[in-house]
């Protein structure tokens, strides 16, 4: 996968996780300072997820799922959101990796 591919990709995954967030905060009946108070965040930071601009660490998920559970959430929408967090943070893993190519790796 080319570089540009792999960035799309990345970027569209990460706007679909900051869709969910926001869908289920609007159903929680949540602005972005009743969240952040409820997970000890920021707004701010729960913007950039949002938007798609940064990467969740799990902790912070965790702590919107028990947020969300506490408003009445269903659990399939917070299994689906937990699964979108999931790959947004193995993506950011794997982005980070060294990729060797075999002629780099091969032994003399």
């Amino acid at each position: 996968m080319n570089t540009s591919v792999g960035a799309r990709v990345s970027k569209v995954a990460r706007n679909e996780f900051g869709v969910c967030l926001r869908s289920l905060r609007s159903k929680a009946n949540l602005n972005l300072h009743g969240l952040a108070q409820k997970i000890n965040s920021s707004p701010a930071w729960l913007s950039y997820l949002e938007r798609g601009q940064r990467v969740p660490a799990w902790p912070l998920i965790e702590s919107c799922i028990d947020a969300f559970k506490c408003e009445g959430i269903p659990i399939t929408e917070l299994n689906h959101f937990k699964l979108l967090a999931k790959g947004e943070i193995m993506r950011k893993i794997f982005d980070k990796k060294e990729v060797f190519t075999n002629s780099e790796n091969s032994r003399p």
